[in-house]
């Protein structure tokens, strides 16, 4: 990859992690919050069963993408 071609990237990476990063933040926190709830009064539980693991599942996806994001801009 060239000079021209990996400044690029890193232009688009910043772009994107300057517009993504607050809200997957807060989709992480609002999830994480809904989990806590949801353990804490499992008998007026508002969503289903499996929702706990699926919801820490995506929380770790968006934990690997915002990672990955804050790398590429270093």
């Amino acid at each position: 990859m060239g000079a021209r071609e990996r400044w690029k990237f890193f232009e688009t990476c910043n772009r994107i992690c300057k517009y993504l990063a607050l809200p997957l933040a807060a989709i992480s926190f609002f999830l994480i919050i809904l989990i806590v709830y949801d353990i804490l009064t499992p008998s007026h539980s508002l969503m289903s069963k499996p929702f706990p693991p699926v919801a820490s599942f995506f929380i770790g996806i968006l934990n690997i993408l915002t990672g990955l994001l804050l790398m590429t801009k270093e």
